[in-house]
């Protein structure tokens, strides 16, 4: 099963929704969904929240306010920890194969430990600069 995973964006809805609705003001998100139907053809799309964790994108949530851009790396490295547990107990690492979307300090701490265990797994926007570049990259993706 091939599966994206989508980082959170700051700009969010201001009612509970489903997480692939709450992130849809952002064009970066909407672009990496976009993406992940088209390109990646994902069986599933789930979404790296940094207060949510991991989460399917139709589970429901509620607003909030919390970014890991500016946090600490103790508080980055724990949230990454609760993170790949969720990933062992919800992906298989002979089926499924990750792909991540989302900006380096969501998936800085959390890619050693995907690695190390053996999941199949890429980060296609790696070292393609800041969102202005990502999202020329996803337009070009996208419109192939």
């Amino acid at each position: 099963m091939k599966v994206a995973i989508i980082g959170c964006t700051k700009s969010k809805k201001i009612v509970p929704c489903k997480a692939i609705e709450m992130y849809r003001p952002s064009s970066l998100f909407r672009k990496e969904v976009e993406y992940a139907r088209r390109c990646v053809k994902a069986d599933v799309i789930y979404i790296l929240s940094a207060k949510y964790h991991l989460i399917c994108s139709e589970t429901k949530i509620a607003p909030y306010n919390k970014t890991l851009i500016g946090a600490p790396v103790k508080e980055r490295r724990e949230w990454a920890c609760c993170c790949f547990e969720q990933i062992k107990r919800t992906f298989s690492k002979s089926d499924d194969e990750l792909v991540f979307l989302c900006g380096k300090k969501y998936y800085e701490f959390l890619e050693k430990e995907v690695e190390k265990a053996g999941y199949k797994y890429c980060i296609p926007i790696r070292n393609i600069g800041r969102i202005g570049k990502q999202l020329q990259w996803l337009d070009k993706e996208i419109a192939k």
